[in-house]
């Protein structure tokens, strides 16, 4: 896992440094930039599907209360501001949610 982790973040770096030599070139091509474009879009999800299937990999060893914690963690990282249109968890729609959350 962490592996193929390590060789997507490559790729997705290499992608990017050939996407700002495309931008930077003297007469950028829009097509050779749209391609790069789609190419490093389809690294980047493979990436983000990879990592989210092993936090659901770790997730699924927790106990209840872990995973409880594991959720408002994952909460906190991907949506630090409170998240758009997302509804509250039961301990912040009841005020009790911890001071550190």
């Amino acid at each position: 896992m962490l592996q193929k982790v390590e060789e997507l973040r490559k790729q997705i770096t290499s992608e990017r440094e050939k996407l700002v030599d495309l931008l930077t070139a003297t007469g950028s091509d829009r097509d050779s930039i749209s391609t790069q474009l789609t190419g490093s879009a389809r690294s980047s999800d493979r990436f983000r599907e990879c990592v989210v299937a092993h936090l659901l990999e770790e997730k699924g060893l927790l106990t209840p209360d872990q995973q409880a914690e594991f959720n408002e963690t994952i909460r906190r990282r991907v949506c630090p501001l409170g998240g758009h249109g997302r509804r509250a968890s039961p301990a912040r729609a009841s005020g009790t949610a911890n001071a550190n959350g």
